[in-house]
């Protein structure tokens, strides 16, 4: 958002570059987010799915901003295209372990460390988890289970897209790991409703309000599907026409003129 947009509209930050502090929740949202608290409560190894840009990330950001340093420790894991060695090194590193030499040493104080901590919950998140190679996904399973008994003694949380599930998780190498998943979460996109409803909650979070023509919106919707990363880039490129235009409701003409340059054309369909 160029910075005179924010001055015409008053706003106090961008209003969708930068998330919320609070992101918006539709009931789809919430029962994740819960259902995400009650397993690392009890413990367990669960799959977090979702389409490309539908805010996977900031639902995992929000759930680790909850849990407190004294009961929790959060191992968050950006990104899974490291090799199995690699990802065992940083795993380490961001518990603050010594480095060691090779990959059974390393599991080893992973696994000691983890158990040393306790009772303290330890939750590793990995994200992008559609990227993880098979060797990679079975160390994981591993570390975080290394006991004879059944019991849950960490949390594990792998995010990413469907395609994970399908390609990856279904393998018979992954069945060990599938059997130990305790719980499925998808996040979707929004519906029409609940587009509005997030567009209304980014522009309350920057002081503004009643921003945009009840079509423009509409057509948001349909253009975007409801994918909150879509909607962020369409609703602040026609903000910033409003502004360019001097005009104080952003209208169906700036959303069409928006969508021309902000997205790719085959998602312009909808506009003939």
């Amino acid at each position: 958002m160029r910075k005179k947009t924010q001055t015409f509209f008053a706003m106090t930050t961008p209003a969708f570059t930068q998330p919320p502090k609070l992101p918006y929740l539709d009931p789809g949202r919430e029962k994740t987010v819960e259902q995400l608290r009650n397993l690392v409560q009890r413990r367990g190894f669960s799959v977090l799915t979702a389409p490309s840009g539908c805010g996977k990330t900031a639902i995992l950001h929000y759930l680790c901003k909850e849990l407190t340093d004294t009961h929790h420790k959060i191992i968050y894991v950006p990104f899974s295209f490291l090799e199995k060695a690699q990802m065992l090194s940083f795993i380490s590193a961001k518990m603050g372990l010594e480095v060691t030499r090779g990959m059974a040493s390393t599991i080893r104080a992973i696994q000691k460390h983890l158990h040393d901590i306790q009772p303290i919950n330890p939750v590793i998140i990995i994200d992008e988890i559609e990227r993880m190679d098979i060797d990679t996904t079975h160390i994981m399973r591993l570390i975080l289970n290394d006991r004879a008994d059944t019991s849950f003694h960490s949390t594990l949380i792998l995010a990413g897209d469907d395609s994970f599930v399908e390609q990856k998780l279904r393998l018979h190498i992954n069945q060990p790991l599938r059997q130990r998943i305790t719980l499925y979460v998808k996040l979707r996109p929004f519906d029409h409703h609940h587009t509005q409803l997030y567009i209304e909650h980014c522009l309350r979070n920057v002081g503004v309000s009643e921003l945009f023509e009840v079509q423009a919106i509409q057509l948001i919707h349909e253009l975007t599907n409801g994918v909150p990363r879509i909607i962020n880039t369409l609703a602040e490129t026609a903000i910033d026409l409003a502004a360019e235009h001097n005009q104080r409701t952003v209208t169906l003409d700036h959303v069409h003129e928006a969508a021309a340059s902000a997205l790719p054309p085959q998602s312009l369909q909808v506009l003939s």
